[in-house]
């Protein structure tokens, strides 16, 4: 009994807290039945999806996130939020999937993020947001995919992302991070998809090796100067290799040629030397650009850049 009616105040909080925001607006006073809401069999709110809704929701701290403790998915991409995200979000500690993308949030990312252990799912790409990436991100064990692309995120990417050992999905591109990608982020065995490009990253570690079922690397537009790691060769899985418009320098590793790409980007670098015979082996290869470098030798026949 005691349960059942600390679950009726839970709901009623909840219920308050939802009408207080503006966001809806119904004719019935079970919120359970409100568009975009979900709840459990106690009349808990687990999940509120308002994705792409047709008018602007205004700030996200309408929403009085220690009221909705049994929420596991909250997604309001392109939804027009503004204001930054407030500290209150590590309140929801049960969440498995957060979606803001596509909005106009502001401000820094804050650091109660790493309180969301559960998390499984972050995608915050696509808004304004600025300062660094917490160290304490570390901490989101769980997390599978995480796309920050497409932000104003600036500083070093934190070697404790490299403890995100269940990360397939990695998106930071679109942003003004610096310094060189870490030893460390050769950790992440399970990533698929590494997008960095459109950044100011200025170094590549032979780490890279390590990310042995990646499948797509974008590097493209940085500010990448030293050579290109032959440990890249060692990325047995990879179809799609960018690492156009760098510094790129030396001769291009001969492991590349071992590699089963599609997909391959050298242009506008410093590269020298001979193309490697063993492009000519690339069987599966629809499109190879080495453009704008100084590299003499034969271009495999399957190219459709040159």
């Amino acid at each position: 009994m005691a349960f059942y009616h600390a679950a009726t105040i839970e709901a009623s909080t909840q219920f308050e807290a939802l009408i207080s925001t503006g966001w809806w607006s119904s004719d019935t006073s079970d919120h359970c039945k409100w568009h975009g809401i979900i709840c459990n069999g106690s009349g808990n709110v687990t999940e509120i999806n308002l994705h792409n809704c047709s008018r602007g929701l205004g700030e996200l701290s309408k929403l009085e996130f220690p009221s909705f403790q049994s929420l596991v998915r909250l997604e309001l991409s392109s939804c027009g939020l503004n204001g930054s995200i407030p500290p209150q979000i590590g309140k929801l500690t049960e969440l498995t999937h957060l979606d803001l993308s596509g909005n106009f949030l502001t401000g820094e990312l804050p650091v109660s993020l790493a309180n969301l252990t559960q998390l499984v799912e972050l995608h915050l790409s696509q808004n304004h947001i600025y300062g660094s990436i917490p160290s304490k991100i570390g901490s989101m064990k769980n997390l599978i995919d995480l796309n920050l692309g497409d932000n104003h995120l600036v500083g070093a990417i934190p070697p404790s992302l490299s403890q995100l050992t269940k990360l397939t999905f990695l998106y930071l591109n679109g942003n003004q991070i610096n310094g060189s990608i870490p030893l460390e982020i050769g950790n992440l065995e399970n990533l698929i998809y590494l997008l960095l490009n459109d950044n100011n990253l200025t170094g590549l570690s032979h780490g890279i090796g390590g990310l042995i079922n990646l499948i797509y690397l974008s590097l493209s537009r940085n500010k990448i100067s030293q050579p290109i790691p032959e440990e890249l060769g060692n990325c047995s899985s990879l179809q799609h290799l960018d690492l156009s418009n760098n510094y790129f320098t030396g001769d291009i590793p001969i492991q590349i040629g071992d590699l089963a790409l599609h997909r391959i980007d050298l242009s506008n670098n410093l590269l020298v030397g001979r193309i490697p015979s063993g492009f000519q082996n690339l069987r599966s290869l629809d499109y190879m650009n080495l453009s704008h470098n100084k590299l003499s030798g034969t271009i495999p026949s399957l190219t459709t850049g040159h």
